[in-house]
């Protein structure tokens, strides 16, 4: 019996020292595993798409290099209309033919106004006669 209990004994102490060396083996071996499979990916590359995103912005998001009280002023000036008797019912950035121009609306003294002012210049590109609203002219 003595010998039984020796032998399991031996079995038992070898079986934890195989368990203890095969756990610390194997913890460096995982490390070298993750090292080497980082090692193995491919570099990132920078992708500037910088000049793509600006050729596809809107009109609102490129830059005007007048201000949008500028471009009424401008119109104001062309009309000869005092900026105070002028009421703006449409002032917007937009884009026509790759230029960037204000399109704005006003009226004053009864008579409708409508402007294209160039948003990079200030220079008046189109603007139509003014047009006598006969319910403007009645409340004035």
């Amino acid at each position: 019996m003595f010998k039984s209990l020796a032998r399991m004994a031996l079995a038992t102490a070898t079986a934890a020292a195989l368990f203890f060396t095969t756990a610390s083996c194997s913890a460096p071996q995982q490390a070298q595993d993750s090292d080497e499979s980082a090692q193995e990916e491919p570099p990132v590359t920078i992708v500037d798409t910088t000049a793509e995103t600006e050729a596809e912005s809107t009109p609102q998001q490129q830059k005007a290099d007048i201000t949008e009280d500028r471009a009424k002023a401008v119109a104001l000036t062309h009309a000869k209309v005092d900026g105070e008797a002028a009421s703006f019912t449409k002032v917007v950035l937009d884009e026509n033919d790759g230029t960037l121009v204000y399109e704005i609306e006003f009226t004053a003294h009864g008579a409708e106004y409508s402007y294209e002012i160039d948003a990079t210049t200030g220079n008046v590109l189109s603007y139509d006669e003014p047009e006598q609203d006969d319910e403007l002219e009645q409340d004035d």
